[in-house]
């Protein structure tokens, strides 16, 4: 206030620093004003920092319509006539483009008094830049939602980012499986940036390089020396600074959102803060059509597969099954999800072998074996099945994934395979059997002779009417009952060896007992064809695990083929020598002979099944063959080698060690 006695040029004085001071706080106001009249006309005029850019001309005194463009000086003119009307502020937004941006704005325009009004203008570029960022990151989500490729998406984004933020050059770069990149650009000019561009995006220099090499977020000027091979391309499209920013998941690098401007004070942190939150969404879009398609590609492996393949939750309710299953099982899809695995149970397996198999899966170890399973239908089959755990994020086990595989009729063929080879063993067992006649008969009448000798000559004295003391009656049906144990053992041994219904169960069995088991019967044999047969058998040997019917067929086989060979020799010393012994865990067992020996041209065919160097008629040339079948049954192997000092071959077969012999354990 003036005082009363103030001077003229007191008055002036005080007018002038009002004004001054008045003028201070409109500059420290940040919006535009306008006072106008109620005709439009410009009474005043203080723009902001941002909105004097946009004008270019002096504003006072002008119409509204000479100042602005024509959209927003037409709602400002409608807004100045209301707000004299109704006595309301008035409100309305309109936008001006400056350097290819546009600048968004709100104006409130108030009667003043008289015939004038204010209108208060505000930027709110920044404001609805946020609300278009955050409606971009929705739309991102329900694109990848709904489906939609990811190069729509990118292009969607690139778009967008473009108009929201008014950039020059935009692009992603998104990683490949084979490790190239692949650029995605919404707009013709960026498109034509990449396509002249000779720079390498993925060698790990540059800008998009760096992050795609380092992972991390990058805001390079041109005039950086790392931008030095993208500089005169760059300039060409008038930009001054870049950032890229890393499109990450988890720490896996996926691309990059590569972004030029011509504005180097463009880079504020509100608006790094808005396009890393665009980066992020843009990396989640890139992951999940990633996984979506990998997921698409594995379903579409395991419906075509030929194997039969469920997943089941933890507790073993069904939950996906591929189209070879439901063609095993005869189940429909609906019929099966939902339900338990229990369905399948056949009743041929007690409960203790799935509770054996569950808890080994539980466990989290891969089970696999054979299971009868039943149909819909309630036939039975014979499933190879592959349990695997699949566990979740947290490593707790969530699902478990069966592969199954309908091995009946394998298993048929099998048996009819087992049965046919136990046919030709039995085949082959007769024939040795034929060749040990002579020996075994010999067996048999050396206790059969006497037995009949004591029953004579107790006969003879009865009819003589002479009877012997008791003692030397009871000595008589002793050697009578003896001889007759004898005959016994020898027939029940044939009939073993000819009518063995155990040949594929394995036991513990003893190498040396079955050479002295096979030597009781074919021994005699040998010694008829002027043949010595000499043993070298380890004491204390491990037992392995066989049959003892085969182990003693093989090594009758190997008996007979070498007294064959003999037979065809003149020579004064024939000699056949059987070994047994330990080695490095493994139990062998050696028949040689000094016979003619096996020819090189031959030897590589004489396990073969009907195969034989006899005359037609004397053999099937199956022995040998039966020999090889069964050794490797067992998870042996058998060799043939040629006796350098004595002539002949010796067949040398090793066998795993089962477990080591026990003292006074004596198995069959």
């Amino acid at each position: 206030m003036v005082p009363r006695d103030a001077t003229f040029t007191d008055c002036k004085n005080f007018h002038t620093e009002m004004a001054a001071h008045k003028q201070s706080i409109l500059d420290w106001f940040p919006d535009t004003i306008f006072q106008v009249s109620r005709s439009g006309i410009i009474l005043f005029f203080k723009p902001s920092k941002q909105y004097s850019l946009l004008l270019s001309q002096e504003a006072a005194g002008q119409h509204i319509s000479a100042v602005l463009p024509w959209h927003p000086a037409m709602a400002a003119t409608e807004a100045i006539a209301a707000a004299f009307n109704t006595g309301e502020i008035q409100l309305f937004e309109y936008t001006l483009n400056h350097n290819n941006k546009t600048m968004y704005f709100e104006a409130r325009v108030t009667k003043t008094g008289g015939e004038e009004a204010l209108i208060v203008v505000r930027d709110i570029s920044e404001w609805r830049r946020s609300e278009a960022s955050d409606l971009l990151l929705l739309d991102v989500a329900v694109k990848v939602q709904e489906e939609q490729s990811l190069e729509k998406i990118l292009n969607l984004v690139c778009e967008r980012i473009k108009m929201i933020f008014g950039v020059r050059l935009i692009w992603v770069e998104r990683k490949e499986a084979d490790r190239s990149v692949k650029s995605f650009a919404a707009d013709g000019e960026t498109a034509r940036f990449l396509q002249e561009s000779t720079i390498d995006l993925a060698e790990g220099s540059g800008l998009t390089g760096t992050v795609l090499r380092t992972g991390k977020f990058q805001l390079m000027d041109i005039e950086d020396p790392r931008m030095l091979s993208w500089r005169k391309q760059l300039v060409k499209y008038a930009v001054t600074t870049g950032a890229a920013f890393p499109l990450k998941v988890g720490g896996l690098i996926l691309g990059a959102l590569t972004i030029f401007t011509d504005d180097r004070d463009f880079w504020i942190k509100r608006t790094i803060v808005q396009l890393t939150n665009i980066a992020e969404q843009v990396a989640l879009a890139i992951h999940i059509t990633a996984n979506r398609q990998r997921l698409r590609l594995l379903t579409a492996g395991l419906e075509s597969a030929a194997n039969a393949i469920l997943i089941t939750s933890r507790k073993g309710d069904i939950q996906w099954v591929n189209p070879a299953f439901l063609e095993l099982s005869g189940y429909s899809a609906a019929e099966l999800m939902g339900s338990n695995i229990r369905i399948l149970e056949s009743g041929q397996h007690p409960k203790s072998f799935y509770k054996t198999m569950w808890q080994y899966i539980s466990a989290g170890r891969i089970w696999h074996g054979e299971v009868i399973n039943r149909r819909k239908d309630g036939s039975r089959y014979t499933a190879e099945m592959t349990i695997t755990p699949v566990r979740d994020e947290a490593g707790k086990i969530a699902n478990f994934i069966s592969i199954i595989q309908d091995v009946t009729q394998r298993k048929q063929a099998e048996y009819e395979m087992l049965e046919a080879r136990e046919a030709v063993a039995r085949t082959e067992r007769l024939s040795a059997l034929g060749i040990m006649a002579a020996g075994i008969a010999h067996e048999i009448n050396q206790p059969l002779n006497a037995l009949k000798v004591v029953a004579d000559g107790m006969l003879y004295w009865y009819g003589k009417g002479k009877v012997p003391a008791i003692d030397k009656v009871m000595e008589n049906i002793q050697d009578i009952s003896k001889d007759a144990d004898r005959i016994d053992a020898i027939i029940k041994h044939m009939r073993s060896l000819i009518y063995s219904s155990d040949s594929t169960q394995q036991k513990l069995c003893n190498i040396n007992l079955a050479v002295e088991e096979s030597l009781s019967l074919l021994g005699a044999q040998l010694k008829s064809h002027n043949i010595e047969v000499k043993t070298v058998l380890a004491a204390e040997l491990p037992l392995v695990a066989g049959n003892s019917t085969q182990l003693e067929q093989i090594i009758i086989n190997l008996l007979v083929n070498a007294m064959h060979a003999l037979d065809t020799v003149d020579k004064p010393d024939k000699q056949i020598t059987i070994a047994t012994g330990r080695k490095k865990g493994r139990v062998f067992l050696e028949v040689g002979d000094n016979g003619p020996g096996i020819s090189g041209k031959i030897k590589s065919k004489i396990f073969d099944p009907f195969f034989t160097t006899k005359p037609a008629g004397e053999g099937m040339g199956l022995g040998l063959s039966v020999v090889h079948s069964i050794v490797t049954s067992y998870g042996g192997q058998i060799k043939v080698n040629d006796n350098r000092t004595t002539g002949g071959v010796t067949f040398r077969i090793e066998f795993p060690a089962a477990i080591e012999k026990q003292k006074g354990e004596r198995p069959t």
